[in-house]
């Protein structure tokens, strides 16, 4: 990547550096939210309140840091629901719902598909039906 090529996509967050509540400033690890990879990038700029596994549409451009070097220096960054399965599995497996850890969020998506969601915003009766949880 060269200095102030523009980048934009759908990415997931795989690690919060920093956040500030006050500014929404933040420095987080992407990972392309479509692709099961653990191959990103750093982005710095204005996420809110951002957590493991949230995705992003962001648009921004790679820009070198003096001291913490090449990164995404962020435009925009839109929330956006996961749609992918590796997606929605990253999103479950993070901060967001306390106690589903990547056990469970990978059972969830494996049995539900892309109706994980949806299974999980009917109450959650039908959970009963996925090996180890039911």
């Amino acid at each position: 990547m060269t200095e102030r090529q523009p980048i934009e996509g759908l990415y997931s967050v795989q690690r919060v550096t920093y956040a500030n509540e006050d500014t929404g400033y933040a420095v987080v690890y992407l990972v392309p939210a479509d692709r099961d990879t653990s191959v990103g990038f750093t982005a710095v700029g204005a996420f809110g309140q951002p957590r493991t596994g949230e995705c992003f549409r962001i648009r921004g451009a790679w820009h070198r840091d003096p001291r913490h070097g090449l990164q995404v220096k962020v435009e925009s960054a839109t929330p956006e629901t996961p749609r992918s399965l590796t997606a929605i599995e990253r999103y479950l497996s993070g901060a967001t719902i306390k106690g589903l850890g990547p056990h469970y969020a990978k059972a969830l998506v494996e049995h539900f598909g892309a109706e994980t969601f949806h299974v999980l915003q009917g109450g959650g009766e039908r959970l009963e039906e996925v090996p180890g949880i039911g």
